[in-house]
Formats: C-alpha cells, sequence, structure tokens
C-alpha cells in the first residue's frame, strides 16, 4: 500500500513538473515573439542605402552619378550592414509567407540573442552561403518542420535588397554536425532544434533564380 502511494505521489509530482515545463515554455515563446514583434516595428531596410554607400556618405543622390548595381553586386565580400536596436546588432528581416511568418534577423548569435530572434549563425546573403539558427519557439522557427519544397523565403538586408529563395527540403542532422550544416551547397539554411533537443532540423534552401537541387533519393 505503501509502494503504491509512493508511485502515485511520484506520478503527480511528475505531471506538476511537466505542467509547469509546459507553462514556462509558453511564457517563452509568447515573450520571444513580443520582443521580435517589437524590433520589427523599429527596423528600417533602406533600399536607397545601398547607392549612398557606394557614392561616399555625405554625398547628394541627385547630384552623384550613382552605379546601377547596389555594392554587394560589385563586391560581395563586403560586411552586410547592420541596424542596432536596444543594443543588439540586425541584419535584416526574414519572411516566410507559408507559416505566415516575418522575423528580425540578429547579425551574430548568442544563446541569448536567440530568446529575441533568430540569429546569423554563419555566412553571408550576398555570398549565397547564410546559416540562420533559430529557437524552436512557434513564434520563431518552430514552424520551419511544416515547410515543403518550393516554400518562398524572402530575406531582405538593411539596404533594402531582396534575396528570395525556394525551399529544396528538410533534414534531420546530429546536434553536433557542425560539417554537415555548413554544406556550402545550399545559398541558405534555416535550422533549430528537434522536440527534446537531441538533433537539428535544417531547411536547406537555394535562390529563386539557381538551378534546382535533388536531395539524394529524391
Amino acid at each position: 500500500m505503501k509502494t503504491a502511494k509512493l508511485l502515485i505521489g511520484l506520478g503527480v509530482a511528475l505531471l506538476a513538473f511537466s505542467l509547469s515545463l509546459w507553462v514556462l515554455n509558453l511564457r517563452q515563446d509568447a515573450a520571444a515573439g513580443a520582443s521580435a514583434e517589437a524590433v520589427l516595428t523599429r527596423l528600417r531596410p533602406d533600399s536607397s542605402a545601398v547607392q549612398l554607400r557606394a557614392a561616399g556618405e555625405d554625398a547628394a543622390p541627385a547630384e552623384t552619378p550613382l552605379s546601377p548595381l547596389p555594392l554587394y553586386q560589385l563586391d560581395p565580400e563586403i560586411p552586410m550592414p547592420t541596424q542596432t536596436v536596444d543594443g543588439i546588432e540586425y541584419l535584416g528581416v526574414l519572411e516566410i509567407p507559408a507559416i505566415t511568418l516575418e522575423l528580425p534577423v540578429i547579425s551574430r548569435w548568442s544563446y541569448a540573442d536567440l530568446k529575441h530572434a533568430p540569429c546569423r549563425y554563419s555566412g553571408s546573403a550576398y555570398l549565397d552561403d547564410m546559416v540562420l539558427a533559430g529557437h524552436n519557439y512557434e513564434s520563431h522557427f518552430g514552424g520551419l518542420r511544416e515547410l515543403r519544397a518550393n516554400d518562398l523565403v524572402c530575406f531582405t538586408d538593411m539596404d533594402g535588397n531582396e534575396f528570395r529563395y525556394l525551399v529544396s527540403g528538410l533534414e534531420v542532422l546530429d546536434r553536433d554536425d557542425t560539417e554537415e550544416m555548413l554544406d556550402p551547397r545550399w545559398d541558405l539554411t534555416m535550422f533549430t532544434c528537434t522536440l527534446g533537443g537531441g538533433n537539428r532540423i535544417a531547411v536547406r534552401c537555394l535562390r529563386e533564380d539557381s538551378e534546382a537541387f535533388a536531395f539524394p533519393g529524391s
């Protein structure tokens, strides 16, 4: 009888613990979504900035002959511009219409910053090797698992340059498989952890005008 009561008590305690974790995750998810939404209202990608950078910061666009090409096309190795909001540098805005997602992207990744928005893990949109990391909050990258081949992904940098990608497919990778995550065949990779954190879901994308790539066996 004592053993049965002990087991029942243990079960109740585990249930209460699981419920508290679920509530905590919901609160963190809501806070993360609110933080990202607040930043979006303050980010202002400027499509004229790229021309001003090419001509010089103090140049007047009406008086200076400007290159018809964005600066990143003339020199893809240049750093991507950022805008600072509340002490955090943001790289641009990510939009995924299929899952009704619009999020700011932080320039450099850290575990602390992931609570605010997805972060650039490595690479550059200018070099077609950008990798973005995000928490699996529903308000952040939790919906990546729902994406399908040919879904559209848009990234707009802080100069207003838009980069359009199509989803090629999804992969489940070991959480420590950094080399595979940085596979250079993809123009854009977005990843988040699976439930429980044992693996990573990686969404692989190619520029809209790139030649399609098929996953092995597809």
